[in-house]
């Protein structure tokens, strides 16, 4: 093939690439989730001016929140968190949150979102059709009891970055904790399981909702729990499509070495840089905190972050 014709060749195989996957820009949007230990409850005292440091040092612009109490209602009626206000406040007047409010056990430990609407807008809200009424038994040293399956019941969030360019759907988890002194683990892994089956079994109800129904780009994040990328729990959600970006199970957990905190992305979502996980934990060190003043200050978990490519949208 002489030279005119490598370059026609790879003119085709360039726009066929435009045609297939939209334009890249060559920015990316970095998305992350935080487990913010009891924030809010007042026996957790923490500065909205470290969280927003922490925040602004980790470069996302979505996270995914967990664990996080609504203190009061404003003037609206909306779900509010005096901590969270605090550190809004420092982030800038573009930055916004939304609190759920479907925690089982009322204004604590809540799911939510906080977001850049410089760079990014929510398009909805979605709740996820799951049972709040069902319970899984566990067997204690004491007896059995019942607990709640999806005790805080996640919301899907399908955002858009500025620009017409790429849209997302995002789904805060967080699923059920670890019990160091319960007898029988392996039943809170088979919790968990239950947990991620019925989260896949809604997400398939609502796609079709979404915009055109072809959304692919579905970003489940957050404190999963999940000891071991081969657990059964996890198999759940790889069966259903999805990606492990913490695969190789980093430590995410200030106090010792699991990897609690995940991003599991749509094995097509074509957007996602694969190699982007990250968790912030060096953080700490280049402010001089200790592990114990990291956990006392900001939380026992550290936040998880990945990265998307921005392009026109394509779904």
């Amino acid at each position: 093939m002489d030279r005119q014709g490598w370059r026609r060749t790879a003119l085709f195989v360039a726009t066929a690439i435009v045609l297939l996957t939209g334009w890249a820009t060559g920015e990316t949007l970095t998305l992350g989730a935080w487990n913010i230990e009891h924030l809010g409850e007042p026996r957790y005292e923490k500065d909205g001016a470290d969280l927003a440091d922490y925040i602004a040092a980790s470069g996302a612009k979505v996270i995914a929140l967990e664990e996080t109490m609504i203190t009061h209602l404003d003037a609206h009626g909306l779900r509010r968190n005096l901590v969270l206000d605090a550190a809004v406040d420092q982030l800038g007047p573009t930055w916004r949150y939304v609190l759920f409010g479907t925690s089982c056990t009322g204004r604590r430990q809540n799911l939510g979102v906080l977001f850049d609407r410089a760079v990014v807008r929510p398009k909805m809200y979605l709740k996820l059709p799951v049972p709040t009424d069902l319970y899984h038994p566990h067997k204690h040293r004491n007896g059995i009891k019942r607990h709640r399956i999806l005790c805080r019941a996640p919301v899907a969030i399908w955002f858009q970055a500025h620009g017409n360019q790429t849209d997302f759907l995002l789904i805060p988890v967080h699923l059920k904790a670890n019990e160091p002194s319960q007898p029988h683990p392996e039943q809170i892994i088979d919790h968990r399981k239950i947990e991620a089956e019925h989260i896949v079994r809604a997400l398939a109800e609502i796609l079709p909702k979404v915009g055109e129904g072809t959304e692919r780009d579905v970003y489940i994040g957050g404190d999963t729990n999940i000891l071991d990328h081969d657990d059964a729990d996890m198999r759940a959600f790889l069966k259903a499509g999805f990606v492990d970006l913490n695969a190789t199970d980093v430590p995410t957990y200030v106090a010792g070495t699991a990897p609690f905190d995940r991003f599991l992305v749509a094995r097509d979502s074509i957007e996602v840089r694969r190699n982007s996980f990250r968790v912030h934990k060096a953080y700490a060190a280049k402010r001089g905190l200790t592990s114990a003043e990291f956990k006392s200050r900001y939380s026992d978990h550290y936040m998880v972050t990945f990265q998307i490519e921005l392009m026109a949208d394509d779904d």
